[in-house]
């Protein structure tokens, strides 16, 4: 991440306590635990947050209580936010968390991708290409799923996506290229993916899978 080295870690506090909370690692110890955006309720679902591909590290969340519009704030150094810098995402309810990624370049803002599933486990997608400013109009995109999407961000290129789909689904896995944007494609053809494409055989998850990447993009 932007700013000071270590690892970060943010969470919602448990049950009905709806602040956001860090602890930061330096490589020999975790800081408490404390609670951001002077402990003001800010979510009733987990937060996401991107990785080391962009300039201020950024979180991703929905409202407290029973709002679910998304929302957006970024940080220069992964522990100060300020709850005056929290921006809206999207012009959409998410039926689950958003997940965000990002990247940037020389002299350009950080350029964001989001992904939500609405209330019916329809997931949709928005870009932004001002460091969360504007948004693209949400977008369909090729997945099924009631819970969150998970990305894996590379060198200075789009996030690959997977999502498990459940229940008529079998809790299949599948998986998706961003780099078109909102358009996801096929990681192999290029071509845009459609619905029930791209399932890792042999697969199967209750909750949402995880993913990471290491080295360098092959493309």
């Amino acid at each position: 991440m932007a700013g000071h080295h270590g690892l970060h870690l943010y969470w919602k506090g448990p049950d009905a306590d709806e602040r956001l909370f860090h602890a930061a690692f330096d490589g020999r110890f975790w800081t408490p635990g404390r609670a951001l955006f002077n402990g003001w309720p800010m979510t009733s679902s987990r937060p996401s947050a991107t990785t080391t591909h962009t300039t201020r590290t950024w979180l991703a969340f929905t409202g407290a209580g029973r709002d679910r519009a998304i929302r957006l704030c970024s940080s220069p150094d992964g522990t100060q936010w300020n709850p005056r810098d929290v921006l809206p995402g999207p012009a959409a309810a998410a039926g689950s968390w958003p997940s965000v990624t990002g990247r940037t370049g020389p002299g350009r803002t950080d350029r964001l991708l989001l992904a939500w599933p609405d209330h019916d486990g329809a997931v949709w997608c928005a870009l932004s290409q001002d460091a969360a400013r504007h948004w693209s109009q949400p977008a369909p995109v090729p997945a099924r799923s009631l819970r969150g999407i998970a990305f894996a961000a590379w060198d200075a290129v789009d996030a690959y996506a997977a999502w498990a789909v459940a229940p008529d689904g079998e809790y299949g896995i599948f998986w998706a290229d961003t780099s078109g944007g909102s358009t996801w494609q096929d990681p192999h053809t290029r071509h845009p993916l459609q619905l029930g494409q791209r399932r890792l055989d042999e697969r199967a998850s209750l909750r949402e899978p995880a993913m990471a990447a290491y080295g360098h993009m092959w493309r």
